[in-house]
């Protein structure tokens, strides 16, 4: 079962076990979206919002021990390429106490504080009790979630990337169907989708244990190898607590955005809960390639690999990384490159709003019902009646007729139920226009609302948010010393470190640049300090103060922008100017005989 990664070809080799890694997390993000899909058609809005804000912090929660087995993962590869057995024995005892400890007792405080993060996370009160029920079950899912992740990287430092595929692909078609039988059949409600979620979790990694036992049982320890090392414990968080920091910094990062979103109420967090998961595939492929590639140099690394010939690799490839991000942030485009390619993808930045409403012939009775409600709807030609009726025809009760108001680029038009209307909306519609168009299990129905060439200001804005008993006080204190001070952007952020002590809470996002007044919402901020940035009068080093529900916002405007059209325009050709350096990038590498070689370096 060990598949040795330091003979062969390299890229044969690293594309060979990179590729099933990347198999499981796009198919685990399939599943998510499948879970979501359900659970949003049959338990509501409501519902989809409580599960998106959990999943949300089960990713963080899961990183953690994720972080560690990682770690730990590139001891067990380092141990097997150095053939040493007993090494590698010593530390998968040595690794599985350690987190399986961390996994208990942080099993434990999410169980204990569970309301504390409830109120943590800002959890409307509508949605409270479905999100306690919904923790209270799915938090039962950790210790399986561990035993999965654990064996699966040792199964992967071992060379063998295939099998944690096979027991992903098991968890979550197995998910999937007890999500049908038990929301659908059973009608247990979210309750229903928790229990299915933590039934497949444990299949997958009771499942995987148990292969573990037989086809590695020679590296799992025996009673010789159980003797406690303080030296490999230290060695285990030597490389676990930074790739534990690293798996979990990011989802932390979400979790407080989460935590904004969340008090918004439950239609921001549905749509947050559902962009969450689509944004995953952007960047979890890239992540699996590491993961692999990090297995493969530590595998080598124990065969012969020096820590300076590691290091020296190591440092080309981040430089190499960094030096790419920095050159896609800085390709400068000229006025009169902008002002060409903006003249010549004009209909690019078109956008059609329309209002979108979805019969299911479920909760219709059946699809001729569903079918003669989409036609009565289609024949409404003003906004109002026709949302009177959608709300009409709406079920509340499993919400699987929706809603909603959607607004697509043209060039971005196809996405789910959009792709039924792709060509209706690209073409010359006018206000009132209607369309019913068939879906598998229902009717979609299209109002058109307008068409806009998205020609809207946009300004800089740069904010931080300030809260406690204390705020009046420390915001007075920020605005005189703000005022002695040069008025810069810099100035006006270093300044607001000066009270971070307090209860406080810099926002991540603070450094807003270009918010586009049509389309900005109340998750930027408030309607009065897009109002006040938006004035006319406005003049870069203004510094204003807004009150919202639950803090105080110190907003400094940078500026007037671009439009909101001209920075899609800059964006898109910026993206087209990097592919077209990275593939003339590729096309003077080639590769012979487990190297790449410039074909214009001298050599």
């Amino acid at each position: 079962m060990y598949r040795d990664l330091t003979k062969g070809s390299i890229i044969r080799g690293l594309l060979l076990f990179a590729l099933p890694m990347i198999a499981g997390n796009l198919l685990q993000q399939l599943y998510n979206i499948a879970d979501t899909l359900i659970v949003g058609q049959a338990l509501g809005r409501n519902a989809l919002a409580a599960v998106g804000s959990a999943y949300t912090l089960m990713t963080f929660l899961t990183s953690i021990f994720l972080g560690l087995s990682m770690g730990s993962g590139a001891l067990f590869s380092i141990a097997l390429g150095k053939k040493d057995e007993a090494l590698l024995r010593s530390a998968v005892g040595h690794a599985f106490g350690l987190i399986l400890a961390v996994t208990v007792v942080l099993n434990v405080l999410v169980y204990a504080f569970l309301d504390a993060i409830l109120r943590f996370l800002q959890i409307p009160q509508e949605l409270y009790g479905q999100m306690r029920e919904y923790l209270m079950i799915i938090f039962a899912g950790l210790l399986a979630t561990f035993l999965y992740n654990f064996f699966a990287c040792l199964l992967r430092a071992a060379g063998n990337s295939v099998a944690p595929l096979c027991f992903l692909g098991l968890s979550a078609g197995l998910n999937i169907a007890l999500d049908l039988l038990f929301v659908l059949r059973f009608s247990w409600g979210i309750a229903g989708a928790a229990i299915a979620t933590v039934l497949a979790q444990y299949v997958s990694g009771i499942g995987i244990l148990i292969y573990a036992l037989l086809k590695c049982g020679e590296f799992l320890p025996g009673k010789a190898d159980r003797a406690f090392s303080r030296a490999m414990l230290a060695e285990i968080l030597d490389l676990s607590l930074l790739t534990c920091a690293q798996q979990s910094a990011m989802n932390f990062g979400i979790l407080l955005i989460q935590r904004l979103v969340d008090s918004f109420g439950p239609v921001t967090m549905a749509a947050f809960a559902a962009a969450v998961k689509i944004d995953s595939f952007a960047y979890l492929p890239v992540q699996d390639f590491g993961n692999a590639f990090s297995t493969f140099v530590a595998q080598n690394y124990g065969a012969g690999m020096t820590k300076d010939i590691y290091m020296k690799n190591l440092t080309v490839l981040y430089t190499a990384k960094f030096y790419k991000d920095f050159y896609r942030e800085n390709i400068e485009i000229t006025p009169e490159e902008l002002d060409a390619y903006y003249a010549s993808h004009a209909q690019d930045y078109r956008s059609v709003y329309y209002q979108l409403f979805y019969l299911s012939g479920a909760s219709s009775g059946g699809m001729e019902a569903a079918k003669q409600h989409a036609q009565e709807l289609a024949e409404l030609h003003t906004l109002e009646e026709f949302e009177a009726q959608c709300e009409a025809y709406t079920v509340y009760n499993d919400d699987e007729s929706y809603w909603q108001t959607a607004s697509v680029l043209r060039r971005e038009s196809c996405w789910t139920a959009i792709s039924y209307l792709r060509d209706w909306l690209s073409g010359e519609r006018a206000y009132g226009d209607t369309t019913v168009a068939e879906a598998s299990n229902g009717y979609y129905v299209a109002f058109f609302r307008e068409e806009s060439d998205n020609d809207y200001p946009t300004v800089n804005l740069k904010y931080f948010t300030v809260s406690g008993a204390d705020a009046n006080d420390d915001i007075r204190d920020y605005l005189d010393a703000f005022s002695k001070s040069d008025g810069s952007a810099q100035s006006f952020f270093e300044l607001s470190d000066n009270i971070r002590d307090k209860d406080y809470n810099r926002s991540d996002n603070r450094k807003i640049s270009s918010i586009t007044y049509d389309n900005a919402t109340i998750l930027t901020v408030p309607e009065d300090a897009l109002d006040w940035a938006f004035d006319e009068a406005r003049q870069p080093g203004d510094i204003t103060t807004i009150r919202s529900e639950d803090c105080w916002y110190v907003l400094y405007f940078d500026g007037f922008g671009e439009t909101a059209s001209r920075m899609i325009a800059d964006k898109q050709l910026r993206t087209e100017r990097y592919k077209e350096w990275t593939a003339e990038v590729q096309s003077n590498i080639s590769y012979a005989e487990g190297r790449y070689f410039s074909k214009t370096a001298s050599r």
